[in-house]
Parts: structure tokens; sequence; C-alpha cells
């Protein structure tokens, strides 16, 4: 998925103010990731590693930039954000956790070719932000939503903006239409979650489920 996707989703689905993309980083390399005894253990800027997250370690990046990294092979893409230092193996750009690597595909493989680029579309302003700050379930714009029916959480974060991100990669890669943005909690525990809805019984709402933890979505559940 190239960076030019993401701008024509927002000119779509955010009203809210962004910049001109500016791709202050992007490169071409190898991706490996995370074995599994890292959960647990502490990362470079202090976090607890979850191997459930979407996140990544890089050599110099800033804490908390949110990337998109592709497969050149498949085309497959995920939004990750920086909480780690590394890899530190010769020609290796990234280091990815496994929900990452389950989304690309590389589980099998180890290392696979990608694309990394910087997304900084989105600045949000303190008003934008602050619609977010309640329990309403919300789309991209701000416009409350409802829950229908069976519904799944796909996945959270405390970092709104990777939430939103992950909601629009998700929109260009399923066919699920009815997906928000809850929050729950307040300062630091404060969380959002990204809700699909509408789902039409239990049976299809587990269907799903198992085909998100198939994509890295590995704590998707219903609500």
């Amino acid at each position: 998925m190239k960076f030019i996707s993401f701008v024509f989703l927002f000119l779509l689905f955010l009203q809210f103010s962004f910049s001109q993309p500016s791709l202050t980083y992007r490169e071409n390399g190898i991706a490996s990731f995370y074995a599994h005894h890292f959960h647990g253990l502490l990362t470079a800027n202090g976090e607890i590693f979850n191997n459930y997250d979407f996140t990544a370690a890089h050599i110099n990046l800033p804490f908390n930039t949110i990337l998109l990294v592709t497969n050149l092979e498949t085309g497959k893409s995920t939004v990750v954000r920086v909480n780690d230092r590394g890899p530190y193996a010769k020609k290796r750009i990234i280091d990815l956790s496994r929900p990452a690597a389950r989304r690309l595909g590389m589980i099998n493989d180890g290392i696979i070719n990608v694309d990394v680029q910087q997304l900084d579309v989105i600045k949000l302003s303190k008003e934008k932000r602050e619609l977010f700050q309640t329990e309403n379930l919300l789309d991209l714009n701000g416009e409350k939503g409802k829950l229908k029916n069976v519904s799944v959480a796909i996945w959270d974060s405390n970092h709104l903006e990777h939430v939103m991100y992950m909601l629009i990669n998700l929109k260009l890669y399923s066919d699920f239409d009815e997906m928000y943005i809850q929050g729950k909690g307040s300062g630091k525990s404060r969380r959002y979650s990204i809700i699909l809805t509408d789902i039409k019984s239990k049976e299809e709402a587990k269907k799903i489920i198992n085909k998100l933890k198939g994509e890295g979505y590995r704590k998707a559940k219903i609500i």
C-alpha cells in the first residue's frame, strides 16, 4: 500500500486538519520480527513489550513515530509504532512485533524485503482530540455510531493516532463497513479500541475473529 492511498482515504473519511504528506523518512530494506521470549520485557522507551501489539524497533527514529510497513513481494501492509531500538543485525532496517509480522505474511520466512515510510498526515487539533475523550462510538470524522447486533473488538492502543491509521488500513484491506473507535479510561490508562459492529450472528462473528487472528489481531473478541 502506497502512501498516496492513505492521503486519498483522508480526503474521503477524515475532516481533521492535516498537513501535506512529507516523507521525512522512507527506506527499503530487510525486516525481521521479535521472538516470543521478549514478551513482558522492557523496551528502549520504558514500555513493557506486548507481543499482541503492533509495534517495532528502529535504530534511530523517535519513539512513537508511526510507520507504514509494506511487504514488497505481496503488497500487504501494516501500521506500527516505534517503541524500541534495533535491529542490530547487518542490513536489517526494522524489527517488528509478531502481530505485525503475521499481518505481513512473514512468519514462515522470518525476514522479508519491505518498504518503510513515516506517516505524519494526522494533525489533530485540541478540539478534534477532545471529541474522542468520551466513551462514544465514533467514526474517523468524530460522528457518533452505535452498536448493532453482534460486535467485535479488533484491537486497542493508548495512542489515538495509531488507532486511526490502523482503522484506515483495515478499511483498505477488508470488507468490513461498520467500524468505529471507542475510548475508555482516563489519563495514562485510557485506551482506544477499534470496534466492528452490525455482525448478523455470533457464528459469523467467530468466523471473523478467526480471520482477524490469522492476520495478527490476536486479541480480537466478541463484546
